[in-house]
């Protein structure tokens, strides 16, 4: 209930709303929030890693593993900040729609930045942390993504982007009162890892993480294998993604690794794997808890760049998510490099979105529309 109060206090400076408007509506950028790189990180746009997660746990989910930049830079665990942020209507442990009345989750990227040359960048590596937020606060979060939507004033209708909310103070002071009236090191319940291994001399991610459970954190095991990480490397001249462990599943992504023996198939099997990968973006037929790490980090680029080369359109596609309401359309280096890996956050100074994240957030605002949000006093 204190955070309730958190929200309230937040609130009690902004004028309410005339009674006969309906609630405004949520759009992409009113749930997912890609937050602009700070001029300077020592000034964080919203915060630090410190206090969101243990320096002990970064460093046995990061630098035990050798997770570090290519170009040999140090990292240190104070230069992990909060780049993204997502609010969703439950833990998404099952594919579809959220149960009703369950806990929400919060759902926070944070990635090491750097200066150069008087310009913020980011290293290519991301920690995603994932916290509790009470079903019986899940109104009054809701009403909070309102408000802030109503003073961003984004189109609903507008593409997942870099949100513009946060270069005014008081929306920038509400959204970081909403992350830490949830976020903290005491409350996290997930946390995973994608970034580059420093010991492989092409590129080369790692993926794992650890979740609470029995009060103690266990590495996850990654749906579909045996294994608790996987490493994706990019080959042949940044043609060809090795992926190891690795399963066909859903079967047609191991096809879709190689575009060169892609290209050997026939037409039926090139667009089988096309579906293969356009379904691995649908959170109506796959989630975390039944697709590999690495297949929803390349399904992007891949989906584009066989799609050309087989000369299919991909809204042709049977498996493709789609949505009435929002513009799913997504523009960014993910589409046109294959080096960048990143779902949702940073790749140097460059945003990068996947179509995944995008689908995942017009999906959950569907589930948030539903939960009864009234105004807070």
């Amino acid at each position: 209930m204190w955070r309730l109060a958190v929200l309230a206090a937040v609130g009690c400076n902004a004028a309410p709303a005339p009674v006969e408007e309906p609630p405004r509506a949520l759009g992409l950028n009113d749930v997912s929030f890609l937050l602009p790189l700070p001029e300077d990180p020592a000034a964080p746009v919203i915060a630090t890693v410190e206090g969101l997660v243990r320096e002990n746990l970064v460093a046995s989910i990061v630098f035990a593993n050798n997770i570090a930049p290519k170009n040999g830079a140090a990292v240190a665990y104070r230069d992990f900040q909060i780049v993204a942020v997502r609010v969703d209507a439950c833990a998404r442990d099952q594919i579809g729609a959220c149960p009703p009345s369950t806990d929400g989750r919060l759902r926070l990227v944070l990635q090491p930045l750097f200066l150069r040359n008087g310009e913020t960048f980011a290293h290519d590596i991301a920690l995603h942390a994932f916290y509790a937020i009470p079903a019986a606060d899940m109104p009054a979060v809701v009403d909070e993504l309102r408000a802030l939507a109503a003073l961003q004033d984004v189109p609903v209708t507008a593409p997942l982007g870099v949100n513009t909310g946060v270069a005014d103070p008081a929306y920038r002071e509400r959204l970081r009162a909403l992350v830490l009236a949830y976020a903290g090191a005491e409350q996290l319940l997930k946390v995973t890892v994608i970034g580059q291994d420093a010991l492989s001399a092409a590129f080369a991610w790692r993926m794992g993480g650890f979740e609470l459970r029995d009060g103690a954190f266990h590495t996850i095991a990654i749906p579909r294998l045996d294994g608790r990480t996987q490493q994706h490397v990019l080959v042949a001249g940044g043609s060809v993604y090795h992926v190891r462990p690795s399963r066909d599943t859903p079967p047609g992504f191991s096809l879709a690794l190689n575009p060169g023996v892609f290209a050997t198939v026939t037409p039926d099997e090139q667009r089988f794997v096309l579906e293969a990968l356009a379904g691995i973006q649908n959170p109506n037929k796959h989630d975390a808890v039944d697709v590999q790490c690495a297949a929803c980090h390349v399904a992007t680029f891949l989906e584009r760049a066989l799609a050309t080369a087989a000369n299919i359109d991909p809204a042709t596609l049977t498996e493709r998510y789609v949505s009435p309401t929002f513009d799913l359309t997504i523009d960014n280096i993910n589409l046109r490099d294959p080096r960048s890996v990143r779902a949702f956050g940073w790749a140097g100074n460059l945003p990068a979105i996947s179509q995944r994240v995008a689908n995942d957030t017009a999906h959950a605002i569907g589930d948030l529309e539903l939960v009864s949000a009234t105004t807070n006093p």
